[in-house]
């Protein structure tokens, strides 16, 4: 596949992950919100998913803006919450595939940010909305590590295991080149008469 046909490949990916995402995130809290936002909170909140799940298809480096994105609206929403009661699904699956995206793309610091903003985004859902007893400090813990912290690492161990998988590959491929040179050395030697041979079969004058 040229690179071209790839990077065509990459994108269409990327767009039918975000919407399936968005799908499910907007019919999720369409469902559950509807009953708990008011109207003026509801709409707004459903418009910032959409906006932070369509964002999953944009350019890799910008993952860890999404997963900023995405922990600020899930705050939000529960902040936006009255009476405290108990908090609907609002952006799950877009916190999910922001960790993923932000584990398989990012490096070093940034990488490492992206999983704090997540990590921080769960356990402020949890707490700031008050929905969560703050002595079952386990439950919320727990939470962080399912929503940010195991997509982060399959993100990472993904992309660890494709390049390994290139590395090999591309291993392979010197492995084969270089006995194929070495194989057109010893045929170009072997035909080429030595001098001796040359100097006996020459005719006398």
């Amino acid at each position: 596949m040229s690179i071209r046909g790839a990077s065509g490949s990459l994108t269409r990916q990327s767009l039918m992950v975000a919407g399936f995402c968005l799908l499910a995130d907007a019919l999720a809290f369409s469902y559950e919100g509807a009953r708990v936002y008011p109207a003026v909170s509801f709409w707004c909140l459903l418009a910032g998913i959409v906006l932070v799940d369509a964002a999953l298809a944009s350019a890799a480096r910008l993952s860890g803006v999404v997963a900023f994105a995405q922990a600020a609206l899930a705050v939000a929403g529960a902040l936006a919450l009255p009476g405290g009661g108990p908090l609907p699904d609002t952006n799950d699956a877009g916190m999910l595939i922001a960790a993923y995206r932000a584990g398989a793309w990012l490096n070093g610091r940034p990488a490492v940010l992206a999983l704090l903003y997540l990590a921080a985004g769960s356990i402020g859902a949890r707490t700031l909305g008050a929905t969560t007893d703050l002595t079952e400090w386990r439950t919320i813990v727990l939470g962080a590590v399912k929503e940010a912290l195991l997509a982060w690492l399959v993100g990472r161990y993904t992309t660890a295991r494709g390049a390994h998988i290139a590395e090999l590959e591309q291993r392979a491929v010197r492995e084969r080149e270089n006995a194929r040179h070495a194989l057109a050395d010893a045929i170009a030697g072997d035909a080429v008469p030595s001098p001796a041979i040359c100097t006996m079969s020459s005719p006398i004058m």
